[in-house]
């Protein structure tokens, strides 16, 4: 299951972050082209058990930043900022 929380468009070029469920909770991005969409590598801190984007923003095609959270293995909330392309 995917859940998205924002989305941030260029044109017809456009980024939808959230969350994807598989085994534990992780970031999701994902990039339209204006024909298809295709997922984009996202980083997640070392040690996290759970992550999610609520938020993005991409100034330019190749250059996005995503923010929201993770939780590390404590389980101690954090706030996370990633910058992807």
């Amino acid at each position: 299951m995917n859940a998205y929380g924002s989305v941030s468009c260029l044109g017809v070029h456009c980024t939808a972050v959230g969350f994807a469920l598989r085994k534990q909770q992780g970031t999701l991005a994902e990039h339209f082209s204006g024909s298809a969409w295709s997922s984009q590598g996202v980083p997640t801190p070392t040690g996290a058990q759970n992550s999610d984007l609520s938020g993005v923003s991409c100034p330019t095609l190749s250059n996005c930043m995503g923010v929201g959270n993770f939780t590390d293995g404590s389980g101690t909330g954090t706030p996370l900022g990633v910058q992807y392309s």
